[in-house]
């Protein structure tokens, strides 16, 4: 309803047509669904003005704000994580973020029986964005990672060793001149 009133209303088409051109842009490019959140909120308050125009009776603030409770659900982390399926698939960002501190223990076990000066290199950002938020108190170097904006940091010098995470075989095995497998990550988020 934001979108259309926005698009309808000669003074604020811009605002509509700014958020197409930017979901647009977004999906052509393969960015996240998130990218173009920043504008959703000019959106729901352009879809409630008409309603809160109108109805000038005190019950209608708080019922709206009670109808739209439940998006709590897929864009906040406020459920337990054995009850966040749903909440992934719909958005998987968020479970992303699952069992970081988990991971990170497993990656530094591992990067502890290699030698002194290994890198630490990820599959993606989030596995990086875990190693690098809770590693240094474990003893692990920052993380490298080629995907997204991660790789923009740099890469790992080019005669350390290197703990890959997450990174696929076939990647590995173009780059690197030895392989040798130290484990598997295994998924035990505490519930």
């Amino acid at each position: 309803m934001g979108l259309v009133r926005l698009l309808r209303d000669a003074a604020l088409q811009p605002l509509g047509t700014t958020y197409l051109l930017l979901v647009l842009a977004f999906f052509v490019t393969g960015g996240k669904p998130y990218y173009a959140a920043g504008l959703v909120p000019l959106l729901l308050a352009a879809g409630a003005q008409p309603f809160l125009d109108r109805a000038r009776r005190p019950w209608v603030a708080p019922a709206l704000l009670a109808v739209s409770a439940p998006v709590a659900l897929v864009v906040l982390p406020v459920l337990p994580v054995r009850s966040a399926g749903p909440v992934v698939a719909l958005n998987y960002d968020a479970g992303e973020t699952v069992g970081w501190p988990e991971l990170v223990t497993q990656v530094a076990a591992a990067h502890r029986l290699l030698p002194p000066g290994t890198a630490v290199l990820t599959g993606n950002y989030g596995q990086a964005g875990a190693v690098d938020r809770y590693g240094a108190e474990l003893g692990l170097p920052r993380a490298f990672s080629g995907h997204n904006g991660y790789g923009l940091w740099g890469s790992p010098p080019g005669t350390a060793p290197v703990l890959a995470i997450g990174v696929p075989d076939e990647v590995l095995q173009r780059a690197c001149r030895e392989l040798r497998h130290v484990g598997e990550l295994t998924r035990t988020v505490r519930r």
